[in-house]
């Protein structure tokens, strides 16, 4: 499954820290718990968790926002219990910030929630993003497929990959650190829309 031959070249890099993405803060804007949450679990360790589960609950979460997901998880990825900022930081050990549940959702008054979700991936991690601040002016990135009918763009950022497309208006994409472009890219292109069922 995540074996495509999407071959990526010309990646974009973009000079500096990109400050609109990653920790998700805001004016006006409060932490909310996707319920039910993954279990308990100390620090940053790995649990077991229905993927299903995750990501409609998520979806729940940010309706009527549109929320992506994945029907499974690629091959020896688990879901830690916290989050942490995975484009700001390379290391889970130097984040400093007050502990957050994985996934986090900033639900921020009089506009659609933001999301993050943390994968760990074969000693690299994964971001997906859901409604972030992504438009990345006028940078250009490389068209590497589409996502639920959406054109999907790769960008070298943060000492990472990022793969980013836009639905209504609102910016979804998928990190990567440390780990393969091409799987960063195979990931982003299994990501699809996600029913929430049983929304508010």
């Amino acid at each position: 499954m995540w074996s495509r031959g999407l071959r990526v070249v010309g990646l974009v890099t973009m000079a500096g820290a990109l400050a609109t993405l990653g920790v998700l803060v805001g004016c006006g804007a409060r932490d909310t718990t996707v319920e039910p949450m993954l279990p308990d679990s100390a620090g940053a360790s790995a649990v077991a968790a229905p993927l299903a589960s995750v990501f409609s609950d998520l979806a729940v979460s940010v309706a009527p926002m549109p929320a992506y997901g994945l029907a499974e998880l690629p091959l020896e990825a688990t879901i830690p219990a916290e989050w942490w900022p995975v484009i700001e930081i390379a290391d889970p050990a130097a984040y400093q910030g007050p502990p957050a549940g994985n996934p986090r959702v900033l639900d921020s008054q009089g506009h659609d929630p933001e999301a993050q979700l943390v994968i760990d991936l074969q000693g690299g991690w994964l971001a997906i993003l859901e409604n972030f601040r992504g438009d990345l002016g006028d940078t250009s990135g490389v068209e590497v497929g589409t996502v639920a009918g959406h054109r999907a763009y790769l960008y070298a950022v943060n000492g990472g990959s990022l793969i980013q497309w836009s639905d209504g208006g609102r910016w979804y994409g998928v990190f990567g650190r440390d780990l393969p472009t091409q799987t960063v890219v195979d990931v982003a292109l299994e990501m699809q829309l996600v029913p929430a069922r049983g929304a508010r």
